[in-house]
């Protein structure tokens, strides 16, 4: 029987770890049922050598048996449920140590970054975008002022549309009171710093348009304190004016 005529099946062996010649040898023998290597090689049109590497590897890994018959080997199928047998096997394992992983991914370092120039804000944007969950929050401290907007014009437009796809929102606590509509003019010009908590991570983000800089540090311990000291501001914060809550990245 021709390799296209299992092709569909040959593909989702492979996915369970057989190999190409291995998932074409095994079909055959579970067509042919008992049979000897050379029916096999008939059948599946492969170089014989390539047919007994793949029988004494099924052989070993348990999916074929073999017997000799007259000095000729002979090998069938075991059934077939074994593949999915095996599968759960995999599966129940991974659950039984991922607690474990999970402690020790919990444990990892601290991880800071730094980014330098004009495509570090963006850059900034887009990890907010990656690590943030559909429908999540980020928490702004002295907030996107003048500076801000003025460093990512060419594409603010575009994240915000991300971020609204994504249900994304933010809170803000701003430096001055607001004297108009929108958030730009909430912020004097000389704004040219704001502190961003958003999942594990915090950014300082330095607006300054000569040296525009984001330092991120992904650390839960240090995100969870400047949430904690962001939702006591806000709790505190009697003048609303100087509070913004707002979808994506810019109040309409």
């Amino acid at each position: 029987m021709a390799e296209s005529d299992h092709k569909g099946v040959i593909s989702s062996l492979i996915s369970l770890g057989l190999s190409q010649h291995e998932s074409a040898v095994y079909l055959s023998v579970l067509a042919l049922g008992e049979v000897s290597a050379g029916k096999v090689i008939e059948d599946v049109r492969l170089h014989r050598e390539q047919v007994y590497r793949a029988l004494k590897r099924l052989a070993d890994d348990g999916l074929l048996t073999t017997y000799e018959h007259q000095h000729k080997a002979f090998y069938s199928a075991v059934e077939p449920r074994i593949l999915v047998e095996r599968v759960q096997a995999k599966v129940a394992l991974a659950e039984s140590v991922l607690p474990y992983l999970e402690t020790l991914h919990q444990r990892k370092m601290q991880i800071i970054k730094v980014g330098e120039g004009i495509d570090s804000l963006e850059a900034h944007l887009e990890d907010m975008l990656t690590n943030l969950p559909w429908g999540g929050e980020y928490l702004v401290i002295s907030g996107y002022g003048d500076q801000f907007y003025e460093l990512a014009k060419d594409y603010l437009a575009r994240y915000h549309r991300k971020f609204l796809s994504k249900g994304l929102r933010g809170r803000l606590l701003l430096a001055n009171q607001p004297e108009g509509e929108g958030i730009s003019s909430a912020i004097p010009s000389a704004s040219f710093a704001a502190t961003t908590i958003y999942g594990d991570k915090m950014a300082i983000e330095i607006l300054d348009p000569e040296n525009p800089a984001i330092i991120t540090i992904e650390n839960s311990k240090v995100a969870s304190s400047y949430r904690d000291t962001f939702e006591s501001l806000w709790r505190h914060e009697k003048d609303m004016s100087r509070k913004w809550k707002i979808e994506g990245l810019i109040r309409d």
